[in-house]
């Protein structure tokens, strides 16, 4: 367990490191706790990262649809019996 806190309380340590470094070297932190940006179409609101979320999902399921199947275009061959 304690092995588990120091390795926790590292990694905080890196992820504030990162978010202090002057604006020199060209990072930023990024702003995670700040309020996302909502779309608002009479009923429905929803965020712009969830709708891209969503959007990504419809474009992987149509992809997965769409998309051949291996071995798709092969002719099926059948087995030569040899009662001719």
């Amino acid at each position: 367990m304690l092995v588990a806190s120091q390795e926790g309380q590292r990694l905080r340590a890196v992820l504030a490191g990162a978010c202090r470094r002057g604006p020199g070297n060209g990072r930023r932190c990024p702003a995670l706790d700040s309020p996302a940006t909502y779309l608002n179409w009479n009923f429905i609101l929803i965020s712009i990262p969830n709708l891209l979320m969503i959007a990504g999902m419809i474009g992987l399921f149509v992809v997965a649809l769409l998309a051949p199947f291996p071995g798709h275009g092969e002719a099926v061959e059948t087995e030569d019996r040899g009662d001719a």
